[in-house]
């Protein structure tokens, strides 16, 4: 029990400042989002679509190159991915001071991608690091404890970057929010040179430490003639055999996640569950002013900022309802185990967050009854990450969990694009009159699939194992009563 604590402890030092900081800086920016690029009302005239296709312009870099950037995580290294994740959210900030409109698409290009990233690279890290000081006993309670605190830590956070933002925006002009993210960036590159270790996927961390044993048997000879030539020979053996194989890396990368996703339906119906939920939060995130502002009419002032506030404190609810839940599930381990306790919770927090969907279509203009949905969807986003990075953790392998995460990331961007471009063409006829609600409402009923889809595939291959399982055991049991009466095999 010392040992997990002390792994725990180590683990969460190392991690969670990195990635609070990084999150920081996104929440900084997400308030004063439509303010920042509106100002820039000159310049979007230009471009067609104008603040929607400046939007979609991220989910589109998200959906390109969701599968590259996990391919490079995996193989380059996650710490590596995470520094890209920061440069590219940096590059975002210094653009907003930019009057370019190609600057401006290009930062939200990059932004596309370095979500993509913070999504998927840090968490790949933290497996690989929980699996190295924690062994495959300790890993699944390692990285579900640690997302649990980061969700509640991020969320308080959150409550506090939106108070500050409000002040670096009053105090410098619309970019000090953009301003003040490049500077927690900047301190979390830092912390991520000088307290992390790399890791890759697991196959290639093999290689990577086989390397590193020959170089040092290199050094060793280096006063041997002989010996030098002939390692230099066959470094460039090496080398030209690294050349041929170099162009085939990424496509191995995408060849071993679609491997895992062919031989294991449950990792396809998680992915489901993933597609369906954070597109869906993708999309509340970019509707919930309009819908809330329709309710009382366009003259009626809304105070955006307490009402943010209150979704992350409806977020730190949900996580430490997760926690307690999780913390009961584990004491009475033996009436279903950890595995299927996650996809009960999980199968609950979606039918809650579809119940929660389709109020503010059901309200019809209510203007408490569709906040108090919002607020209970945010509670099932407190407990979805840290359950989700649970059981991702269970049935994905960790040499090549940024890839799985970032392949699912690509059809979750296509349909937020999707339903975001299906509002946009309607123009005047598909504005206003609960068509936001209407929206959210089919989020609702894709949720709701994706429920069905998990119980469904779970519970199928659960039962098959369950039988294979005791099969299996009535073997044993034949065998060893076999073995104790040797007349009956007489």
């Amino acid at each position: 029990m010392k040992d997990y604590e002390q792994n725990l402890t180590t683990l969460s030092w190392r991690f969670l400042p990195v990635a609070l900081l990084f999150r920081a800086s996104n929440w900084l920016q997400g308030p004063y989002f439509y303010q920042l690029y509106s100002s820039k009302t000159t310049i979007l005239t230009e471009l067609p679509g104008g603040m929607t296709t400046l939007y979609i312009s991220g989910y589109v870099a998200g959906m390109t190159a969701g599968t590259l950037v996990g391919s490079f995580t995996d193989r380059c290294g996650r710490r590596n991915g995470c520094v890209l994740c920061g440069l590219a959210f940096a590059f975002t900030c210094l653009t907003a001071h930019s009057e370019n409109l190609w600057m401006l698409l290009i930062g939200r290009l990059t932004a596309g991608i370095a979500s993509t990233l913070l999504h998927s690279a840090f968490e790949a890290w933290l497996v690989s690091e929980a699996t190295r000081i924690g062994g495959t006993e300790q890993k699944l309670s390692l990285v579900s404890t640690v997302l649990s605190s980061q969700t509640s830590l991020s969320s308080f956070i959150a409550i506090v970057s939106g108070g500050v933002a409000t002040y670096a925006v009053n105090a410098v002009g619309v970019t000090g929010a953009s301003d003040l993210a490049l500077g927690l960036l900047v301190v979390g590159l830092i912390l991520v040179f000088t307290t992390w270790r790399e890791n890759v996927g697991v196959h290639l961390q093999d290689e990577k430490d086989e390397k590193d044993e020959k170089d040092a048997k290199k050094e060793k000879n280096e006063k041997n003639e002989k010996n030098e030539k002939n390692e230099k020979n066959k470094q460039i053996g090496m080398m030209e055999k690294d050349e041929k194989e170099s162009d085939n890396n990424t496509i191995q990368e995408r060849r071993s996640a679609m491997s895992v996703l062919v031989s294991r339906p449950k990792v396809i119906a998680l992915g489901i569950v993933q597609v369906a939920y954070e597109g869906t939060m993708h999309i509340f995130i970019t509707l919930w002013p309009e819908i809330l502002q329709e309710t009382v009419g366009k003259n009626e002032k809304i105070p955006f900022g307490y009402i943010f506030s209150g979704f992350m404190v409806s977020v730190m609810i949900g996580s430490e309802l997760y926690k307690l839940l999780k913390t009961k599930m584990t004491m009475n381990r033996g009436s279903g185990g950890s595995g299927s306790n996650n996809i009960i919770t999980m199968a609950f927090m979606l039918f809650i967050a579809t119940v929660a969907l389709l109020i503010p279509w059901l309200a019809k203009g209510h203007f408490w009854a569709t906040l108090i949905a919002f607020m209970l969807f945010e509670i099932t986003a407190g407990g979805y990450h840290p359950c989700m990075g649970g059981m991702r953790t269970r049935l994905v392998p960790s040499d090549v969990s940024a890839s799985m995460i970032t392949l699912f990331r690509v059809p979750q961007n296509m349909l937020v694009v999707g339903l975001l471009l299906s509002y946009k063409k309607g123009g005047k006829e598909n504005s206003g009159n609960g068509s936001h609600t209407r929206l959210l409402g089919a989020c609702g009923f894709v949720l709701c699939l994706s429920m069905v889809i998990l119980l469904m595939v779970f519970g199928v291959f659960d039962a098959r194992d369950q039988v294979k399982q005791k099969e299996l055991e009535m073997a044993e049991r034949e065998q060893r009563e076999n073995l104790k009466s040797p007349e009956k095999r007489a």
